[in-house]
């Protein structure tokens, strides 16, 4: 981030750079989002586990929609250069802060395994349950699912007239129901099972989606939004708590590295899907501006 931000004070930043940086964003989180999937399970109480998790998603869905309301007000008071320097030095912070944390002790890898040996091992793992092997597959489908909001949503929103506005709109109530969903199943704690809310969160999800497709005014999307925020918010919550407490923790990286590998394939798989039939998708008319 800091490389970056001075680039940009130097002037415009050559586009190849760019996608330099993204690939290597990326490639950090795939090492960093395993990483700390195994993290709250051995902190916390297993009595208390249901109730961090929602805490710990809802806290993250808050800043999520914090940084993008704060990070566009940066940008457009400081300029993008200053505002990524702010960022690296966020990062740099909090990598001071890490050490401080007392994470859990975990066991070294077997003497002389390597990467293949261990990647097996994790699918082997994976395979040896149906509910395991299950959790890439809800993952991928939920990503999946909101490729088609992604790719139609823009269009769908100038045709009601409500546009770029309405586009943020929309996504920032999906972020506050997913937070306001996390935070509510954290008060719930164990008085529901979020293991067993899988079947029922998809099923709702779908049903929401189907509605938002009839929807004829803005109003009606931005509260079908909110709904599949909360209703999306149970469903992660489901997907880690069976991760978390139906996976050994000597496999948490392994199979959390599967489990972020598919989910992640889910929505550009179903935006190739879509792309030759999107522009042809019919959509309202109604409030179009003229060209």
């Amino acid at each position: 981030m800091l490389f970056r931000s001075l680039l940009a004070l130097r002037g415009p930043v050559a586009l190849e750079l760019v996608y330099a940086a993204s690939f290597l964003t990326g490639l950090i989180g795939a090492f960093y989002s395993p990483a700390a999937m195994g993290v709250t399970p051995r902190l916390v109480p297993r009595a208390q586990l249901q109730r961090a998790t929602g805490l710990m998603q809802g806290s993250t869905q808050v800043m999520q929609l914090v940084g993008t309301v704060g990070g566009g007000a940066l940008v457009g008071a400081l300029g993008s250069a200053p505002a990524l320097i702010f960022d690296g030095l966020s990062f740099l912070m909090f990598a001071a802060l890490l050490p401080l944390v007392t994470l859990p002790a975990h066991g070294a890898a077997p003497a002389g395994e390597g990467f293949w040996t261990s990647f097996h091992a994790g699918l082997d793992y994976a395979r040896r349950s149906p509910l395991t092997l299950g959790l890439p597959v809800l993952a991928f489908f939920l990503n999946a699912a909101f490729a088609p909001m992604e790719m139609l949503m823009p269009a769908r929103m100038t045709a009601l007239g409500a546009g770029a506005q309405g586009f943020g709109l929309f996504f920032g109530l999906l972020l506050a129901g997913l937070a306001a969903g996390s935070f509510a199943m954290a008060a719930l704690g164990e008085r529901v099972d979020a293991r067993r809310l899988s079947a029922p969160a998809f099923a709702a999800l779908g049903t929401t989606v189907l509605l938002l497709s009839l929807t004829q005014t803005p109003a009606q999307m931005y509260a079908l939004a909110f709904v599949m925020g909360l209703v999306t918010a149970a469903l992660n919550l489901s997907v880690s708590m069976i991760f978390q407490k139906r996976v050994d923790p000597t496999y948490y990286g392994r199979v959390g590295s599967l489990l972020g590998m598919v989910s992640m394939a889910g929505m550009p798989l179903a935006m190739l899907l879509l792309a030759p039939v999107a522009d042809r998708v019919p959509r309202s008319e109604e409030h179009t501006p003229e060209l």
